[in-house]
């Protein structure tokens, strides 16, 4: 189950095909302005669109989606309502373990993207050791002045 919400929530835009992503964003796209509250939304940024690739092949896709056409399914505000729907109905996932999943894996990204204490202080292509020295000397200089 985890290894399905990591590739779903994982996915790349950049791994599909072009083409693809455009054919899902307008499928989405349309059946937003179909059935959702606002007839002038936007069309899904390509983050949602290629985690909505990534939930099964394109015919099973479509098939979801008919199959919410025909439940007259009225759709959330956000597009991430399609990934969790379909984490749902396609891979028996349900909303409370994809939400928890996905603040997870923000948490780590953001972890990830923080710089750690040695590379906060080291000068490129220096090692921390040798940084740390430069400072004592660049304030051992101005204690003097």
């Amino acid at each position: 189950m985890i290894n399905t919400l990591d590739r779903v929530l994982k996915s790349n835009w950049k791994t599909f095909d072009p083409t693809q992503l455009i054919i899902a964003r307008e499928w989405l796209h349309g059946y937003m302005v179909k059935m959702g509250n606002d007839p002038n939304s936007h069309p899904p940024d390509n983050t949602i669109t290629a985690q909505f690739l990534a939930l099964a092949p394109w015919p099973r896709l479509v098939d979801l989606l008919k199959q919410l056409f025909a439940e007259q399914k009225r759709p959330e505000i956000s597009y991430a309502w399609f990934v969790t729907l379909g984490l749902q109905r396609i891979h028996g996932i349900g909303p409370g373990i994809a939400k928890r999943r996905r603040a997870e894996l923000r948490i780590v990204s953001a972890a990830e993207k923080r710089p750690r204490p040695a590379e906060q202080t080291a000068i490129k292509g220096m090692e921390p050791s040798d940084t740390a020295a430069i400072v004592r000397q660049a304030v051992a200089k101005l204690r003097k002045i």
